[in-house]
């Protein structure tokens, strides 16, 4: 997920994995920390409310505020607490079938929740999940990545095109508009393009079979040539088939953008922007208050041949129906509120949308399967209403890596990784679009941030050249890239054809767009645990306007009646249509009809006359449940056809029920699944991937009671036939406490990992199930004692696992412990040694389980970071619980990819602390290549990574090595988080606090602290404590530890000296007292008698030096610089 935003758009808005409008916009000569106001003129940013503090602010929920769907909406909003809506939008145009409640003060959102779900006057209850904007912005100070071009009618002296093909690019002599040659996008012929079955070679034209192709008009926007995605996608070939066409007379297609607002003064927007909505005041001010929506709105809809700026898609026909959904809740804060972009969708139905754009997305695992039920429920509104929705797949892949052309980021240190399509690309019945970008030559390639999965098309989203929010003050053009402009062109396509037939179904639409799309030789990367389906990067391909409006289309109907014992009979008729709607006579040809249902798919060729085929008695399917669809398709032949849109014949057995309700729970908890419907199979995954199809191992049958022992989201369904029910989620918080609740018989556990399966040693699904044998362990203990107890877990075949499970008997642990004898576990990637006694076996249990994942990635790493190995994901449970604090270190030793490293002492072992989702250094030496050895005191998430962390101030400065050291480290810590400061003064405090943190100094006692100027509140005030408990520190008198003086070098010395009796690297000091006479320093007689001993001791040792001239300047306020540095001598 990279940006090419200018600096306008702020630092600040960086990536969030959770929830996202999915860009990388472009921005233009906006001064960084502002933001377009009401009316689309700048404003300072400030939060439109104060959502919560600084240190929460990514937070994925709204606090303060559930939404709730009434089984019976209330009458009167007040008896709930519900906010109202403000004066000028009347209540009926936001009516929405939910309400949002307002919390009491202190009320948490989970109290709220499991109140609420527990009426039975609510059918849901939910958080308001924050919707972001995904622009890393990556351009600081002013700095411009893109091409922006002058306000309309200034002179435009640049003819530097954006990426387009090379013959378009013609220094000496550009390609106009209608001009003749292969360079201009209005001559361009596809040599695949379909054809008049009847005339070969002729393309079919927008009348009549047989037609002449149509005249093309030239284009006088003078913009266009820096559009490259029209010409690849053959735009132009459309707008003249439906100029050119009897019905493209005028006829508007209402699109509705919901986003951060339009400029609809925009002059290259002028008249095509209706009076919109702003769902966050309920007003009906929707101007752009971010520049994120008019970049959308012009790729759509930007007038076409008005002799100025650009071409949009569908200009001239689309109309666009501005929704904003968004607003700043901090300066550097924009979110769009789940309720917000709910309310937003309703209204853009009832005022008429037919297509809604949503370049903005949340991450799948956030969304699960049925949760964010307020936007699936809106999205699903739209599209039995007929409007089709229109949403970018994502923008958090980073396909390329440095030094291949794709790359957009050009940072050397990242990984190459995917992610899933974001939610609601994902939802069924939704055309997810993805992006690719052009290659200098130009050939195409998946675009470097595209998210991937379920994807129905790609479009161009790279340096897509559109209109700018900013056109008042600055530039009115400007490049934006990301899958958020990907989406608008596939809108504006869709404007198009439903121009051509208003009647067009999303359905309908959704396979035109699919089966016309082309693949012209994608390039896409390889992924070792990804099949090599090409659909899962680029789905259908790239859109072809060409082929959307001049390809054939089938239509189906099925029909559906009831047939001998217990079965049920299908038949179908498939008939052939223009792009209007009207049947095409001059057919004659081969289709193919593929009939889904459980056992796979049967596909049947029927022969079509005079653009129709009936199909009687076509299949059959069980009456009580039932899944069946049908599609007709090309029979495969020289005649091409769009696919006919999927018919559906469905009867779903109920959804499972779990016994134990959604909700937060003080100590583990027993679950139990059950089904009404007798024989069925219930599946399940705790990850927020579909249980069903079982397409990963991530899918789990359920078979046994389990234990919910750490937060998770269990997504369940019900199988009978092969016919699954629809998912239900279940959603549990616990915190520690207590036994096991909720009764039932023996269980597994389940939080961050899978429930255990007590098998001897199977490998299913790339994971590894190990219960040694306890008589073979007993006799090896017996016959080696004293020698470790090593239990093999490796796969042995030589495909390392992803996936561990060891369980070891009670007897096993704790004779080990007896006589101790410690236990080694060694995995493919890793090797776990428990000591004895590290971890006591609890009361009542019978036996230990260790689990160890290997994951590709979780949470967000910063972009500095490079990964080095997969995430290990460690846990131990006995009796159901979790076991979470050990009595003593146990060692790991984490393998790594060597070639990931070029810096091992900036490398080490990083905790995801799951609290704050950031990564903590947890330690690590390499002793051995390829391993890297720490103590762990809790089993969690571990990863081997380079953390390349810099700061601007310091480049070329001397302390630079020891600063980044420690930064790898994160002892130390910037300013900002470009600026250290180096020659920053230190105060006492601060040095204290670096100590502590650097020596991992034990909690104090509790006694308290003899110094009166250390305040209990004070932030300091722990490691001073930690600190004065270890004798490292004494104060400045018996009372006084003077915190936020400046510390001097050489009451820096003394520290030292005692925190290197604690941390003794470099060797033990020197037992002889240092004498003043051996000091090395010119001003020895200026040091103080007290700390004279310490600073000859901590010269001998190297820990500090004097000065060029030779003094020591005991007296000096040390700087950041020289503290970095002498920490840095004494840890390395």
């Amino acid at each position: 997920m990279r940006s090419f935003h200018r600096a306008w758009a702020g630092r600040g808005l960086a990536i969030v994995l959770a929830v996202a409008v999915v860009c990388v916009p472009g921005g233009e000569g906006i001064a960084q920390g502002q933001a377009y106001g009401e009316e689309g003129q700048l404003r300072p940013r400030q939060p439109v409310e104060s959502l919560y503090p600084a240190e929460e602010r990514r937070a994925e929920v709204l606090p303060g505020k559930v939404v709730v769907k009434y089984k019976m909406r209330p009458e009167k909003a007040e008896a709930y607490g519900l906010r109202s809506a403000q004066a000028d939008v009347h209540r009926g145009e936001l009516d929405s079938p939910f309400e949002e409640v307002q919390l009491d003060a202190g009320q948490s959102v989970d109290a709220a929740l499991q109140e609420l779900q527990q009426s039975e006057d609510v059918e849901y209850a939910e958080p308001v999940y924050l919707f972001r904007l995904l622009d890393t912005t990556e351009s600081a100070d002013g700095e411009e990545d893109g091409h922006a071009g002058p306000a309309p009618g200034a002179e435009d002296s640049s003819q530097e095109p954006g990426r387009v093909p090379e013959d378009m690019a013609d220094e000496d002599e550009p390609v106009m508009p209608g001009a003749d040659g292969p360079g201009n996008p209005e001559n361009a012929v596809d040599s695949g393009s379909p054809s008049d079955p009847r005339n070969p070679g002729n393309p079919a034209g927008p009348g009549d079979p047989g037609m002449p192709p149509p005249y093309v008009p030239p284009v006088n926007d003078p913009g266009w040539p820096k559009q490259w995605g029209l010409t690849v996608t053959d735009v132009t070939y459309a707008w003249n088939h439906i100029a050119a066409s009897p019905a493209g007379d005028g006829r508007k297609v209402r699109i509705a953008v919901l986003d951060t607002g339009v400029n609809g003064d925009h002059p290259d927007l002028a008249g095509q922007v209706l009076e919109g909505l702003d769902a966050v005041s309920q007003t009906r001010e929707s101007g752009d208050n971010y520049g994120h929506g008019t970049k959308v709105a012009g790729i759509i809809a930007a007038s076409l041949n008005n002799g100025i700026g650009i071409a949009g898609v569908a200009g001239g026909i689309a109309e666009i129906l501005p929704v904003r959904v968004g607003y700043w809740a901090s300066r550097d804060d924009y979110v769009i509120p789940s309720d917000k972009l709910a309310a937003g969708i309703y209204w853009a139905v009832k005022n008429g949308a037919q297509v809604i754009n949503l370049s903005l997305g949340i991450d799948a695992a956030t969304a699960g399967i049925d949760q964010i039920r307020v936007v699936r429920d809106a999205v699903n509104y739209a599209l039995d209403h007929q409007v089709v929705v229109v949403a970018a797949s994502g923008n958090s892949s980073n396909h390329w890596i440095y030094g291949e052309s794709g790359d957009s980021d050009k940072l050397p240190n990242q990984e190459r990784k995917f992610v899933w399509t974001s939610f609601p690309a994902n939802m069924d019945g939704v055309l997810s679009v993805g992006a690719v970008t052009q290659l200098p030559g130009g050939k195409l390639a998946i675009a470097d941030f595209s998210n991937i999965g379920t994807v129905t098309v790609v479009a161009p989203g790279t340096e897509m050249y559109t209109t700018s929010a900013a056109f008042r003050t600055a530039e009115a053009y400007e490049d934006a890239s990301g899958t958020s402009f990907s989406a608008p062109f596939v809108s504006g396509l869709t404007g198009l054809l439903l121009a051509q037939n208003p009647a067009l179904t999303p359905a309908e639409v959704r396979a035109i767009i699919r089966d016309s799309a082309i693949r012209p030789g994608i390039e896409r990367p390889a992924y070792a645990n990804l099949p090599p389906a090409e659909d899962l990067y680029i789905g259908g391909g790239l859109v072809s306007a060409k082929r959307a409006v001049s390809l054939p289309r089938l239509v189906l109907e099925g029909a559906v009646q009831p047939a001998d014992q217990g079965q049920l009979s299908y038949s179908a008729k498939v008939t052939a249509v223009d792009d209007k709607g009207r049947k095409r006579r001059d057919i004659d040809g081969q289709i193919q009809l593929a009939v889904t249902r459980e056992g796979g798919t049967a596909v049947s060729v029927h022969n079509m006359v005079y653009g129709e085929v009936t199909v009687p008695q076509l299949a059959a399917s069980p009456s009580d449940y039932y899944e069946l669809s049908m599609r007709a398709s090309g029979g495969g032949g020289s005649l091409e056809f769009i696919s006919s849109a999927e018919s559906r014949f469905v009867k779903r057995p109920p959804s499972p029920i779990a016994s134990l309700p959604s909700g937060s729970y003080t100590g583990s908890q027993r679950l139990t699944l059950t089904s009404e419907v007798a024989d069925a199979s219930i599946y399940y995954t705790i990850n927020g991937m579909p249980p069903w199809p079982r397409a990963t191992p991530d899918s789990l049958e359920y078979g046994a009671p389990l234990v919910v022992n750490g937060d998770v989201t269990l997504t369940a369904v019900a199988v009978k036939h092969g016919v699954p029910s629809l998912p239900v989620s279940f959603t549990y918080r616990i915190t520690a406490g207590g036994g096991i609740g909720g009764g039932g018989g023996a269980p597994g556990g389940i939080g961050a990992a899978l429930p255990v399966v007590e098998e001897e040693r199977t490998i299913e699904g790339g994971e590894l199930h190990l219960k040694p044998d306890k008589a073979e362990l007993l006799s090896r203990l017996a016959t080696d004692k004293g020698a470790p107890l090593h239990i093999d877990a490796r796969s042995g075949d030589g495909k390392p696992v992803s996936g561990l499970q060891v369980e070891l008997p009670k007897e096993v642990w704790e004779r080990a412990s007896a006589q101790g004898t410690p236990i080694v576990v060694e995995a493919d990637r890793a090797v776990l040694t428990f000591p004895p006694h590290a971890v006591p076996l609890p009361a009542g249990a019978d036996s230990m389980v260790l689990s160890l994942y290997s994951r590709q990635q979780t949470g967000m790493k910063p972009g500095f970071a490079r990964w080095a190995s997969p995430v290990y994901d460690l846990q131990l449970r006995a009796a159901g619980q979790e076991i979470t604090a050990f009595a003593k270190p146990v060692w790991a030793e984490f393998g790594y990819d060597r070639a990931k490293l070029d810096d091992k002492s900036r490398s080490g072992v990083y905790l995801y602390a799951l609290a704050s989702r950031e990564w903590k250094y947890a330690g690590g030496s390499f002793e051995t290549e390829g391993r890297v050895r720490l103590q762990l005191d809790r089993f969690s998430r571990y990863a081997v990574m380079q953390w390349n962390r810099t700061f601007e101030d310091i480049q070329g400065h001397w302390a630079q090595t020891a600063i980044e050291r420690l930064a790898a480290r994160q002892i130390a810590d910037g300013m900002t988080d470009a600026v250290f400061a180096p020659d920053g003064i230190l105060t006492r405090a601060q040095f204290t606090a670096l100590l502590a943190r650097s020596l991992g100094l034990a909690p104090a006692p509790e006694a308290e602290l003899a110094f009166r100027d250390v305040p209990e509140d004070s932030w300091y005030r722990d490691a001073v404590a930690r600190a004065y408990a270890a004798g490292i520190v004494s104060g400045v008198s018996g009372t006084a530890f003077e915190p936020e003086a400046p510390i001097t070098r050489e009451q820096m010395a003394v520290m030292l000296v005692q925190a290197r009796r604690l941390y003794p690297a470099g060797g033990a000091l020197a037992d002889e007292d240092a004498k003043s006479t051996r000091l090395p320093f010119a001003d020895k007689q200026s040091i103080s008698g007290w700390a004279l001993e310490a600073v000859g001791r901590a010269a001998e040792a190297g820990l500090i030096e004097g000065h060029p001239d030779g003094t020591f300047a005991p007296r000096e306020k040390a700087s950041r610089a020289q503290a970095m540095t002498i920490l840095h001598r004494l840890l390395f």
